[in-house]
């Protein structure tokens, strides 16, 4: 009988098609905005983001290379980029801060970013709340991150960037995305490939930079071993010693009286009126009840700072306001005389600007979308506020004055601002809703 390669032949062009598919949407749609090689005018960052901003602003900061950059979590990222340039400022910020984003990926970030040498200023978003090793189990996106931006191989093969690619499609070309997906669901079944998606799972936990080194140096303790490379690896919940105070020793305006948690009558929905409760409740006790803080983590801090401060790199620290309701959780699981501690450590490193104590702005429900995040009037006020604490022109100072509502920070050269006296030797100085420690 003679045999025809015909059959193979198919077999493998439809393999070789399987396996081109992914690569082809990947490169198409290029929903990270890789290569930007063919432009479909595709709404691409906001799904892009939600579904791995580590990814994005990974592939996004080389090609702006901002000397300004603001890291942190989902606080930090709602100081828009948009907000620093209303100022006048004439610098750009790039934000590199994430919805869910956890202290070590922070770090990872901030070398990450780093490594290009232009730096001149950055905020870094330090709430106490991230510096624990149970904060979302520690997870950290960043060397996955890294590792598929630098990969073309792992960014056109990857079966998550191609669910994703077919998301973007389908916002506005929902036939078409079905069609893709069905054939793909066909071929899958066929073969045991297709296309998927993306899994929402966490990755596996990593601490410090797996993709920027800090200068060498080695420090063994109890907590953790720091080899000659600057990787960490915690052994345990290391718990950062913290001196005790009495709490009442500690004056206004940094300590809400009232220890008992009440949610205020809200004036918006019902919806939002159950979910400030069971933030200002279940949340708190899950991020209070048990919390230990991690030595590792100051210590990465202080490494940050130290490079920093050699590379003539201005760090600004900022810890985000919280309603009333929320800060009296500290007082309600013990936790007051950690955050006082913890506010005395980071002034010991940086400026500190601190809005997360009673005050006007705090007191006012309206002033936050939930009991965690402030509203987008806030988070305008506080970027210019950073703004200043940078150096403005005139020009600048004058339009930032001019649309002050909330908040007034003390900034460098400012003859307002009242010295507030609290326990120790810590100088802090008050302003508008706005305390700034060191």
């Amino acid at each position: 009988m003679k045999r025809t390669l015909a059959p193979y032949l198919a077999i493998a062009g439809v393999t070789l098609a399987v396996g081109m598919a992914p690569m082809l949407l990947n490169a198409v749609v290029d929903p990270f905005n890789k290569n930007g090689i063919v432009e479909l005018g595709l709404q691409k960052e906001k799904l892009a983001t939600k579904r791995h901003g580590q990814l994005y602003k990974t592939i996004a900061y080389p090609r702006r290379e901002s000397a300004y950059v603001v890291f942190g979590d989902s606080r930090s990222r709602a100081l828009r980029e948009k907000l620093f340039r209303e100022s006048r400022w004439g610098q750009d910020v790039f934000n590199f801060s994430f919805g869910g984003g956890t202290f070590p990926e922070m770090v990872d970030s901030f070398w990450y970013a780093a490594r290009y040498g232009h730096l001149k200023g950055v905020v870094l978003g330090v709430p106490l709340r991230m510096f624990t090793s149970a904060y979302k189990g520690g997870k950290n996106q960043m060397p996955e991150a890294v590792r598929i931006a630098g990969s073309a191989r792992e960014y056109y093969t990857s079966l998550d960037v191609s669910s994703l690619a077919l998301d973007v499609l389908e916002q506005q070309y929902r036939d078409e995305a079905s069609a893709i997906r069905e054939v793909g669901s066909v071929l899958g079944q066929l073969f045991g490939a297709g296309i998927r998606p993306a899994h929402s799972a966490e990755r596996p936990r990593q601490i410090l930079p797996a993709t920027i080194i800090p200068p060498a140096r080695t420090v063994e303790t109890e907590e953790a071993t720091r080899t000659d490379r600057g990787e960490l690896e915690t052994t345990d919940n290391a718990v950062t010693p913290m001196p005790a105070f009495d709490r009442e020793s500690i004056p206004a305006p940094f300590v809400a009286a009232d220890p008992s948690p009440q949610t205020p009558p809200l004036p918006q929905s019902a919806k939002r009126a159950r979910k400030w409760h069971q933030q200002v409740t279940k949340a708190a006790k899950s991020d209070w009840e048990k919390f230990q803080s991690s030595e590792a983590y100051y210590e990465a801090l202080e490494e940050i700072i130290a490079f920093s401060r050699k590379a003539g790199i201005k760090v600004l620290l900022f810890i985000p306001p919280t309603p009333i309701d929320m800060q009296r959780t500290l007082i309600t699981y013990d936790r007051m005389d950690l955050a006082f501690a913890h506010r005395k450590r980071l002034a010991a490193m940086a400026p500190v600007l601190d809005f997360d104590f009673p005050n006007p702005l705090t007191a006012k429900p309206e002033n936050f979308n939930d009991a965690f995040h402030f509203h987008a009037s806030v988070a305008r006020e506080i970027a210019h506020e950073l703004v200043r604490q940078f150096g403005v022109s005139e020009r600048s100072e004058a339009w930032i004055s001019k649309r002050r509502r909330l908040i007034q920070c003390p900034a460098p050269g400012d003859a307002a601002g009242q010295s507030v006296s609290l326990p120790g030797d810590t100088p802090v100085t008050l302003g508008r809703n706005c305390l700034v420690w060191g």
